[in-house]
This record gives C-alpha cells, sequence and structure tokens, in this order.
C-alpha cells in the first residue's frame, strides 16, 4: 500500500487497498500463514429468510441496547462529519444537519431489515473515513454500487469463508493503516472547530476516559450492568463524556 502510494499514480492509489490484499495474502501463503477456510456443506447461494429466528423481546435488554444505540449514534455523527470534510462539504450549517439525520435515520433502518432477516445491527465505520483519504474517492455515485456489490456478494456463502480466513496479519496491517488516518481525520475536526482551553479541557478529559476505563477491567466488573456497558467500550466512555462536558462547559461569546 505504501508503495502504491508513493508512485503518485491515480491507478495505484485506487488500487492500493486491493494490491495490498494480494500481497498480503501472497506472502502468508507462501509463509504457511494461510490456513484453509471452512468446509463447505455444498450451499452454493443462500437467499435472506424473514425471522429465520423467531420475534422475541426481552426487557433487560433494552436499557443496555438503548445506550448501545446512542454511543453508535455519537459515533455516527463524528463518521459523517469527517465524511463530508474529507469530500470538501460544509460541516456546518442547516445542510450539514440535514446530511447527519439522514445519516442517522440510514442506521436505524438497515438496523431494522437486518434484524428482520436474523443478522446484526449495522452502523457507520471509520474505517470508510482512511480508505478515502487512501483512493481519493468520495463520490456518492459509488455508494450505492458498492451496496448492491456487497449484498451480491453476501449471497455467496464461499465468500464469507474466505473473509474469515483472512490471516490476522493482514488485516492488522489495514487497520494500522486505516486507524491511523481516522485519528488524521479527528484532529482536522478539532482543529476546525478551534483549539481554544474549554475545547482543549474536553478533548483531554473525554481522551482520558475513553483510553483509561477499559483499562481497569477487574474495577469495572463491580459496578452496576448499566455502567458496566457504559465504560466497557472506549468509544462509549469517552463518547458520553465529552458529550456532558459539552454541556456543563457552556461556550462563552
Amino acid at each position: 500500500m505504501l508503495i502504491a502510494q508513493s508512485t503518485g499514480r491515480p491507478w495505484a492509489r485506487l488500487g492500493s487497498v486491493l494490491f495490498g490484499l494480494i500481497a498480503g495474502y501472497l506472502v502468508c501463503g507462501f509463509a504457511g500463514w494461510l490456513q484453509a477456510p471452512a468446509p463447505s456443506d455444498g450451499t452454493w447461494i443462500v437467499i435472506p429468510k424473514l425471522l429465520p429466528h423467531d420475534l422475541a423481546f426481552s426487557w433487560a435488554l433494552l436499557v443496555p441496547f438503548a445506550f448501545i444505540y446512542l454511543v453508535s449514534v455519537l459515533e455516527a455523527l463524528g463518521d459523517m462529519t469527517a465524511t463530508a470534510q474529507l469530500s470538501g462539504l460544509d460541516t456546518t450549517g442547516p445542510e450539514h444537519w440535514t446530511r447527519l439525520r439522514g445519516g442517522i435515520i440510514a442506521d436505524g433502518l438497515t438496523s431494522i431489515f437486518a434484524a428482520l432477516l436474523g443478522g446484526f445491527p449495522s452502523t457507520t465505520f471509520a474505517q470508510n473515513n482512511g480508505v478515502i483519504q487512501i483512493t481519493g474517492v468520495a463520490s456518492r455515485r459509488i455508494g450505492p454500487i458498492m451496496a448492491l456489490m456487497l449484498a451480491a456478494l453476501g449471497l455467496f456463502p464461499a465468500v464469507g469463508r474466505w473473509i474469515t480466513a483472512m490471516p490476522g496479519a493482514i488485516l492488522g496491517a489495514l487497520a494500522l493503516m486505516l486507524f491511523g488516518l481516522v485519528a488524521v481525520s479527528g484532529l482536522r475536526l478539532i482543529e476546525r472547530a478551534g483549539l481554544t482551553s474549554r475545547n482543549a479541557l474536553i478533548i483531554a478529559l473525554s481522551l482520558a476516559v475513553g483510553l483509561g476505563a477499559p483499562t481497569q477491567a477487574a474495577w469495572i466488573k463491580t459496578l452496576p450492568g448499566v455502567i458496566q456497558a457504559l465504560l466497557d467500550s472506549g468509544i462509549a466512555a469517552g463518547g458520553l463524556t465529552a458529550l456532558a462536558l459539552n454541556q456543563i462547559l457552556r461556550e462563552r461569546h
């Protein structure tokens, strides 16, 4: 990926992630680190079924899932704002908030459809911002095309088996690059908002809680279940800290 990026050629930049995957699979294959995927049951294609696991509801899971979705909304807001910035769009004003509302609604609808088909809920991923920075492609027209491709590939069990067989070294290398670029996107948003003393305090405490809370696993286990759900995830702990401080520390004009 680094070699493709360093060439400066548009086609190499567009294909850098694909080239990195191919190179990683080749190296792992020659080194003997590539394991064969799980054996097939003979099924070539799987058609989704409505409510394959029936319908059930548990009141005990309502509050934990509500907090999880709140955290998911906070993450999605940041992801979509970073995407807008990388796409050259305005990240303030009514138009931006209209995009954010549309994105949150889309997350909710896809999660409902996923549940009806027996799948897990879905959410936005910050790594997509890293892909935009690597490839330079942020066109909205690409989104529906990629969605159709992923939906079609999901019908073939063989695709899923080979993806799950991906060696950890390849996934780790991609994550190293993409998560680093996600951090850069966050720094750009912070820079654009202005690093006032108020904002610096919110950022410092949110990062401290987000990075520190998950390291205190033994202490977190002694807390009530709802609090555990909040502090178990660094994103949840840091995001809710930032949300609370943003309300407590009012902007002075």
